[in-house]
């Protein structure tokens, strides 16, 4: 099992979706390399999740600390922002842009898994606040941002 707060990891944990938490995800032995010989139990992967790249959280609260007082003046002090792209995407789509971005196979067996109850089957995040109060937006698209990781390795 992958501990995505575990330092040691190799894998970089450059994507997070929402309320998601990695504890139960398969994300290295999704990965079309390493583990991808052995054949990766899943739920239907029809979860539609809102995945984020690291460098627009990172931007964001850039933008907050430069932009501090323009926050502060908002008609709601302590407004809520949602970090998000706004677009939501399957768990199996993900898969797919792995595979298309990588050229090779993840080896996943869908609907091996039932869904628990404690799974979140869609997030995704209300972003026209972030657009029309503050005008801020995520840049990096979800396929941009595997190729990123990809090639990274």
């Amino acid at each position: 099992m992958w501990d995505a707060l575990n330092a040691e990891n190799p894998y970089e944990n450059d994507w997070f979706a929402g309320t998601l938490t990695l504890e139960n995800a398969h994300a290295p032995e999704l990965l079309p390399w390493g583990g991808a010989h052995l054949r990766i139990e899943m739920t239907a992967g029809e979860q539609i999740l809102d995945f984020i790249h690291v460098d627009d959280i990172s931007r964001f609260l850039i933008y907050v600390i430069l932009n501090h007082s323009s926050f502060c003046m908002l008609e709601k002090n302590g407004e809520d922002f949602h970090l998000g792209t706004g677009r939501g995407t399957t768990v199996r789509e993900v898969a797919k842009i792995i595979e298309s971005v990588s050229k090779r196979r993840c080896n996943i067996n869908w609907g091996a898994r039932a869904y628990r109850d404690r799974d979140t089957m869609y997030a995704v995040a209300p972003i026209a606040k972030n657009i029309e109060l503050i005008q801020w937006k995520a840049q990096i698209e979800l396929k941009v941002g595997i190729e990123r990781y990809l090639n990274k390795r």
